[in-house]
């Protein structure tokens, strides 16, 4: 009887299946032509030039190079957008002024880069159900690895650091996020190159990987996208509330006083007009998102402006609800001091 039998023979004797051992002897290098004879019980000769082994030294089976280029490339190109993706909404969502553009362009990035990444990693999964022994490129996952490594440390160093001198939480935040990444990347591709023993383990890997993404991007996205919309209302009554004051000083050159009411004057209508005095007014507006306090907003809700040099940034706050802007009139304020008799 041939080795191929008596392993059979063996094999079923321990209960185990066709399908068991048709996987089994392919794993052992044994060619599907001679493997499907054999489990049939047709006795299969060996080839001379093989008949001095006990069977094929098994190969290692690869993805093309094209096709393993484009995935590990497309790989680092999304986990270095995702990574500045992360910082950005974590930012955000910690109350920290990041643009509505600014969101939008990251997400936008970290989506058109996933989508294909995910597409070629989809592929090779399934390739791999048939051909259990497939890598995604040997040297290309050792330079995926080694990167990903350093990225992992690095984060990891920013997170114990920020951690120790009780930093800003969004740092932590951040970095953890960043080090969980890495670290998906660098135990999927380990087990998918270095492995093939662990077959189990090398399945689940495989299988999980894309699901882990798009679980810690699926929760982001939808967060930055529930941000979005407060960031760009509020950028947008910023405009408002500087194209009012502008209306309002243009107003007070033309009549030489400050007008009684906002109708017509003021910008959007979420925007409310209030004459303090003959030199000063205030505009209102309710934001809608969080804002923490930051030496940046110097022009906070809480300092008198004055409309000869407004513009965006100088209508910042700290929080989310009704905020007003006590403005003078610069007209009207150097107009008092030229009639004021000395």
């Amino acid at each position: 009887m041939s080795e191929i039998h008596s392993f059979i023979e063996e094999a079923r004797n321990k209960g185990l299946t066709d399908e068991a051992i048709r996987d089994a002897l392919q794993a052992q290098g044994w060619d599907t032509a001679l493997i499907e004879p054999a489990i049939l019980g047709i006795e299969v000769p060996r080839a001379p030039a093989e008949q001095s082994s006990p069977h094929r030294a098994p190969q290692t089976l690869t993805l093309s190079p094209l096709m393993a280029a484009m995935q590990h490339v497309l790989l680092w190109f999304f986990v270095a957008s995702s990574s500045v993706t992360i910082a950005s909404v974590v930012a955000s969502l910690s109350g920290m002024n990041v643009s509505a553009q600014v969101l939008a362009s990251m997400i936008a990035v970290t989506l058109i880069t996933f989508t294909p990444y995910a597409t070629l990693f989809l592929l090779f999964a399934l390739r791999l159900r048939k051909t259990p022994d497939l890598i995604p490129g040997k040297v290309w996952s050792i330079i995926t690895v080694c990167i990903h490594s350093i990225a992992a440390m690095i984060a990891g160093i920013t997170l114990v650091v920020t951690l120790i001198v009780s930093g800003d939480y969004s740092v932590w935040v951040s970095a953890l996020l960043i080090l969980i990444l890495d670290l998906v990347v660098v135990a999927t591709y380990v087990l998918a190159t270095f492995a093939l023993n662990l077959r189990r383990v090398r399945k689940i890997a495989v299988i999980a990987h894309l699901p882990v993404l798009l679980l810690l991007f699926g929760t982001l996205f939808i967060m930055s996208l529930l941000q979005l919309g407060p960031a760009r209302h509020d950028e947008q009554l910023r405009k408002d509330l500087a194209s009012s004051a502008v209306a309002v000083r243009e107003y007070a050159v033309a009549h030489k006083q400050l007008p009684s009411n906002g109708q017509g004057i003021v910008k959007g209508s979420d925007i409310r007009y209030a004459k303090q005095s003959d030199t000063t007014y205030q505009l209102c507006g309710t934001f809608k998102a969080t804002r923490r306090y930051s030496s940046s907003y110097y022009y906070a809700d809480t300092v008198s402006l004055s409309d000869a040099y407004l513009y965006e940034s100088q209508f910042e706050t700290t929080g989310s609800g009704e905020h007003c802007f006590t403005i003078t009139s610069s007209s009207l304020q150097d107009r008092r001091y030229q009639n004021y008799d000395y």
